[in-house]
């Protein structure tokens, strides 16, 4: 690909170049533009045939200097909103959410770190408890390094990066963090790549990348801070344990090589073409349920990590994390609750634990008899989502999570589930952010092709750097009812 790479902080050490330098090493043909300028909406000059990417970075849910939630006057989100770029890779989770998610050329993309340069060092003593490297500028990041140097054999520098920065930490038997803008910063990814155990601040969203406990320790405060560097320090088994697992982790999912492949992944995405692949099941209504029975038969412990926690998640970086998907419809669902293709019931499952009215649908007799055995108290229908059983505006919430990439006729489904759901009520959908040769798969949805299916719905997309899957949460707008109603449009089906 040819790409044009612009950085809306224009910081040399930054994720930007990183990225920019791992592109070039995959064969991409990259221009450097750095920024745009300071103001960020004058455009560059480019060749033809180019694709503009903004990696926007040095972004976090709090501005640290006025300590106010961060807005569009902060120059590298404004440089960002405004570079008109093709594509735009958020950094923070929170600034997405808050400014990217309606767009279906952003991307969630946390930062990264380069395990070339940091890295374990054989033969380095460890002579410090604790370390950190970064600049105290701001109150509570000078009271908790204040704290490590009165009880600790501590390092603490400043302007220190790559080699020099990485020797030094490896010195540390313990490297401290702390997130002045509550963002997921660099540090994290640094510490982690040198093989030290890392006690950073616990802030939103970490938890989709790395496990408490497992590949990191987590504070809230600062006697919390004190007690996991004694604890830690004084239990040195558990102490390497946990630092190998977060070094073997960040090696396989968190390098600039990772994000730099997930940028091309994207954009070599969204510019498919939306269509439908030779699959014989869809030629017919017969044949497809036919297909989905022999599926149930297969497949008798579908869900069954939604029913039971207790069972881990397989390791694809993400591929199946059912519970992640789950997790963010209970978060969204509101009032009365359909539920298609809800194979063994396991949506339904939990989300009548939460105390919510939920109805399961599925083509499949075999799935829906599986669902009875395992969910009480939940109406359960066979039925063809082109042609739902329900009456008009039945419905506060659809579910749609992994069964647009099936079915035969996705337009169908969607106008059937504006018609049976009530304004302002709230669809939500995940489809396959990877492209998989599985029979089950008749087609590819992109972020574009989703805001094009659903045409009125007022959309955001929900990313999550733990699921390939695009999350997304479609809201009906009231007008939609009484467009429905003057044009005639509705479909008469059979109640329940």
């Amino acid at each position: 690909m040819r790409l044009a790479i612009i950085d809306s902080s224009n910081t040399w050490y930054a994720q930007p170049r990183q990225i920019y330098e791992e592109l070039v090493k995959l064969g991409h043909q990259c221009l450097w533009l750095a920024r745009p300028n300071h103001e960020g909406y004058k455009k560059n000059e480019l060749p033809s045939g180019f694709v503009t990417v903004c990696v926007a970075n040095n972004l976090g849910p709090i501005d640290m200097h006025t300590r106010r939630p961060m807005d569009q006057s902060h120059p590298p989100l404004e440089r960002a909103l405004k570079s008109e770029a093709d594509y735009v890779f958020v950094g923070d989770k929170t600034v997405f959410q808050r400014f990217f998610s309606g767009r279906s050329n952003a991307f969630y993309m946390p930062y990264a770190v380069n395990t070339e340069i940091y890295r374990p060092l054989e033969g380095v003593a460890e002579i410090y408890d604790v370390g950190f490297i970064g600049n105290v500028k701001v109150k509570e990041r000078e009271e908790r390094i204040g704290l490590i140097r009165r009880n600790y054999c501590s390092f603490i520098g400043n302007n220190l990066y790559m080699d020099e920065a990485n020797r030094k930490l490896n010195e540390c038997m313990i490297i401290f963090n702390t997130s002045d803008w509550k963002e997921i910063n660099m540090r994290v990814f640094e510490a982690l790549a040198t093989g030290k155990l890392l006690v950073t601040e616990k802030v939103d969203h970490l938890d989709e990348l790395f496990t408490d406990g497992i590949h990191l320790v987590t504070y809230r405060d600062n006697d919390e801070l004190l007690e996991k560097i004694t604890y830690y320090l004084e239990h040195e088994s558990a102490r390497r344990r946990i630092a190998e697992n977060g070094l073997a982790v960040v090696k396989r999912y968190h390098s600039y090589r990772h994000r730099a492949m997930f940028i091309a992944e994207k954009i070599e995405q969204e510019r498919l073409v939306s269509g439908q692949f030779d699959r014989p099941h869809v030629r017919n209504g017969r044949a497809f349920r036919c297909f989905y029975e022999k599926q149930a038969t297969e497949n008798k412990l579908a869900q069954e990590r939604i029913f039971d926690f207790g069972i881990p998640d397989p390791d694809t970086g993400g591929k199946y994390n059912i519970r992640a998907r789950l997790s963010e419809a209970l978060h969204v669902a509101k009032g009365k609750v359909l539920d298609i293709g809800c194979q063994r019931g396991g949506y339904c499952y939990n989300l009548k634990v939460r105390g919510f009215d939920v109805v399961g649908m599925d083509i499949s007799i075999g799935y829906l008899q599986m669902a009875r055995s395992k969910v009480a108290g939940v109406a359960l229908t066979a039925g063809d989502a082109q042609a739902l059983p329900f009456r008009d505006r039945s419905f506060n919430t659809v579910i749609l999570s992994e069964v647009l990439e099936h079915v035969i006729d996705e337009k169908a489904v969607v106008s059937e589930v504006s018609r049976v759901l009530k304004e302002s009520g709230i669809v939500y959908v995940t489809v396959p952010a990877y492209l998989e040769g599985t029979e089950e798969h008749v087609r590819f949805l992109s972020k574009k092709s989703l805001m094009e299916l659903f045409g009125e719905f007022r959309i955001e997309f929900r990313d999550n750097f733990s699921v390939q899957s695009t999350l997304m949460v479609a809201t009906k707008p009231p007008e939609m009812l009484q467009a429905v109603v003057a044009t005639g449009s509705a479909v008469l089906c059979r109640p329940q």
